[in-house]
This record gives C-alpha cells, sequence and structure tokens, in this order.
C-alpha cells in the first residue's frame, strides 16, 4: 500500500461516472458515449505518504555487560516489558559475592561490640542516677513540707470584757487583721486571727528545702558527667561501625556490578544473551526500546513537505498491521541535503498496546483540503488543455478552471454550471 519515496493523492469521497446520473449520447465513430451530470458535494483532499517506524536514539537501551564472566541468570524474556533499573541478567563473580559476605560478618561483629560496651558502660551509670532519683524525691518532699507550712489558717479567740486589756496577739497572727466579732453585745465576745498554718517550722523547712535542692543539682551534674565520659568511651567502637558499613557498601557496589540492569523503561525487542554464556565488559546482551516513544520516518517532497507543519494530526496505518490506523502529529519536518531535494517528516502516533515495533513499513495520511458544496466532475471528464466537452444545444468542448483533485475527482471553479452535463472520453 505504501512505498518509500512515493506520495499518493486519495480522496475520502470518491467521485465516478458510477457516482453521478449519466446518459449515453451517440457520436460519431462509436455507438455512444457516456455523459456525466456536473453535481456539488462535499469534497475532501488527502495526501499519503510511506514510511519506516523508528525509535528515536534516546529511547533505545543496549544492555551491556558491566563484568567479564558467564551469565548465571537471564532474568527477561523478549517482549518483556521491564523498568529502569530492572535486574535482566547476572553475572558470576564469586571473589565479589565472598567480599560482601565477609563484609557482613565484619559489620554484624562491630555491631555486637558496640552494644556489649554500650551495656557495660551504662552500668557504670547506675549508682548515680539512683542517687538522683533520690535527690528528687527528696527534695519534692521537702517542697511539700515548706508549702504545707505555709498554708493560710485562721483561728477565734476570746475577747477580753471592757474592763480588761485586749490581749496581745499570737506569735504569728498579725493584729491589724484581726476582725472584731460582736462589740458592744452581750458575751462571750470573740475574734478571728489570721496567719500561716505552722510558722514555727517554715524556716528549717525551707533550709531542708535549699539543702534538698543542692543535692539535686549535684546528682543531676553527676550523672550528665557519666554519661558524657559513656559517650567519650563508645567513640571507638562506633567508629568500627562506621568503617564496616562503608565497606559493606563498597563490596555491594562491586557485587552490583555483575548485575546487570535495565538502562531505560520499555520492552525487551532483542536478547540475545543465555544462561552460561561468556560476557565480556560492554558486550551487547539486548536492546530495550520505549515503545510509547517511536515515530514514523518518511521522505516527502516538498510540494507534499509543504502542506505539513509541525502539529498537523494524521492517521498511521501498518503494513503488518492491515485494518487498523492510529492517531499521530507531525512532529517536525527537516529538509533533506541539497543533493537529494527531499524532505524527511517524523510523525508521533498512539501505540496503546505495543503492537507497533521499530523496522515496521507503514505510512500516513492526512487532509489537505476539506471543500464543502464543491463543484465536481470525474477526473476523466477533464480533456488535456483543461477542456471538457459539455452539452449545450449540442456537445462543444469549452476550457474551465479545475481544482484540488483527489485522483478520483477534481474541483471545478469556473468554466462548468451544477446540472450541466459531461462527456466522458
Amino acid at each position: 500500500m505504501f512505498g518509500r519515496h512515493h506520495v499518493w493523492v486519495f480522496a475520502l469521497l470518491f467521485v465516478s461516472g458510477c457516482q453521478q446520473p449519466h446518459s449515453t449520447v451517440p457520436t460519431v465513430g462509436t455507438s455512444e458515449q457516456v455523459a456525466v451530470v456536473v453535481q456539488r458535494q462535499d469534497f475532501q483532499v488527502w495526501k499519503e505518504a510511506g514510511g519506516v517506524v523508528v525509535a528515536p536514539a534516546d529511547r533505545i537501551g543496549t544492555v551491556q555487560s558491566t563484568w567479564s564472566g558467564t551469565i548465571t541468570r537471564v532474568l527477561v524474556s523478549l517482549g518483556q516489558n521491564v523498568r529502569q533499573g530492572d535486574v535482566v541478567m547476572a553475572l558470576s563473580n564469586p571473589q565479589a559475592d565472598a567480599a560482601y559476605q565477609q563484609a557482613g560478618v565484619n559489620l554484624d561483629e562491630a555491631r555486637a561490640a558496640l552494644k556489649s560496651a554500650q551495656a557495660s558502660a551504662e552500668s557504670g551509670l547506675a549508682g548515680p542516677r539512683l542517687r538522683l532519683d533520690q535527690a528528687r524525691t527528696q527534695e519534692k518532699q521537702a517542697r511539700l513540707a515548706v508549702q504545707a507550712d505555709q498554708r493560710p489558717a485562721t483561728r477565734s479567740v476570746a475577747m477580753a470584757t471592757p474592763a480588761e486589756p485586749a490581749t496581745p496577739s499570737d506569735e504569728g497572727f498579725d493584729n491589724p487583721n484581726v476582725q472584731v466579732l460582736g462589740e458592744h453585745t452581750t458575751p462571750p465576745q470573740v475574734r478571728v486571727q489570721r496567719g500561716i498554718a505552722h510558722p514555727e517550722r517554715l524556716a528549717s523547712d525551707q533550709l531542708a528545702l535549699q539543702s534538698a535542692t543542692e543535692a539535686r543539682q549535684q546528682a543531676e551534674l553527676g550523672v550528665t558527667q557519666g554519661e558524657r565520659q559513656v559517650q567519650q568511651s563508645l567513640a571507638p567502637q562506633r567508629a568500627a561501625v562506621e568503617e564496616a558499613q562503608a565497606a559493606l557498601k563498597t563490596a555491594d557496589h562491586a557485587r552490583r556490578l555483575a548485575e546487570v540492569r535495565a538502562p531505560i523503561a520499555g520492552e525487551v525487542v532483542q536478547l540475545s544473551a543465555m544462561p552460561n554464556q561468556q560476557a565480556s565488559p560492554g558486550a551487547a546482551l539486548a536492546t530495550i526500546v520505549d515503545l510509547s516513544a517511536l515515530r514514523l520516518q518518511s521522505d516527502l517532497a516538498p510540494a507534499d513537505a509543504s502542506t505539513l507543519k509541525p502539529g498537523t494530526p494524521v492517521r498511521v496505518s501498518i503494513k503488518a498491521l492491515p485494518g487498523q490506523t492510529f492517531a499521530g502529529r507531525v512532529d517536525h519536518l527537516l529538509a533533506s541535503p541539497q543533493s537529494r531535494p527531499m524532505w524527511e517528516a517524523d510523525v508521533r502516533f498512539d501505540n496503546p498496546q505495543g503492537e507497533i515495533k521499530p523496522g515496521l513499513q507503514g505510512g500516513f495520511r492526512w487532509l489537505v483540503a476539506d471543500l464543502p458544496n464543491a463543484l465536481v466532475i470525474p477526473i476523466g471528464a477533464l480533456r488535456p488543455g483543461n477542456t471538457v466537452v459539455v452539452n449545450r444545444h449540442g456537445w462543444q468542448t469549452v476550457t474551465v478552471t479545475p481544482g484540488m483533485s483527489n485522483g478520483t475527482g477534481v474541483e471545478i471553479r469556473s468554466g462548468l454550471g451544477e446540472g450541466e452535463q459531461v462527456q466522458m472520453p
């Protein structure tokens, strides 16, 4: 259907003698001729170009050996989809495997040594932490005692009679706070004194709280200094763990060199690796292509390229998939070298099922003109010199102005009228 370096023109609405009213007309030298009635119709002109399916260079990934060794496992098959970074095959590397295992053992031993040293150092902090807990408890008790001493308190005291002097206030109760009740009333008369619950114990309890606070602060300082000394004593063990972790990471990197990974995401379209096969560094073992990024490349004549531009919608067809078309758009147009006056078109298209593969032959078509209500005649009715034979009270040759052609019909812009009859050769 398609051929590279060739372009054809065709239409959605074919115009032919069998689609238009026609009649037979006697002519000299023949028994009859076919006359076609000129009609108006919606007329579309399409162009078509052939091409080949390709993948952009940056969407083709070559799986290469990173190590010299024997292929031990092939983890993919032809046509399988993979993600970038997936392990697709593995090579033998006994030295790297052994080094990785030993690095893991060394890390376990370093961690165990650190844990043992931490346990030993923590046991030395048991005494200071116990003394701190005791000091905090004593401080709390001393604070509660002071708070109990300072709790507000009141008591009632009998007042002196008018003939007797007032009794001095008891220690801890302030006379200005005395409230006289029932003055000038019948005895007995009382007064209320306000103060604190235990003024006689307050001073000693405050000294005890101060002493407990100082003891607690001293105990905290002892714990802080002990913890600092523990951290300093564990520095060698921690350094050993960090060194073992770095060694394990290095060994793991060396081991992973024997794991061959997918350079891009896509489908495995070529696979040459087999188990027990010898591989050298840089050897190509498989090819992966991102089938969602395929292009159809086509060569176009300048006249056809002039009807396209980036973004023009097209319909793509593939020879190996007859009857199917795929939506696409022109990605870009490039002029070929002057020694070969052609244009190169790249067409992007949908490939949702991954049916289309690189290297397949195909083509695309695009709409050049959409002419509603155009005056159209069969292309066979147009004679040399842009003339037609029309029946105007007899057959006569007239000159017309043709427009767009789709290979089957041709638009007539002037020289004919709707309903006239033109003669087919």
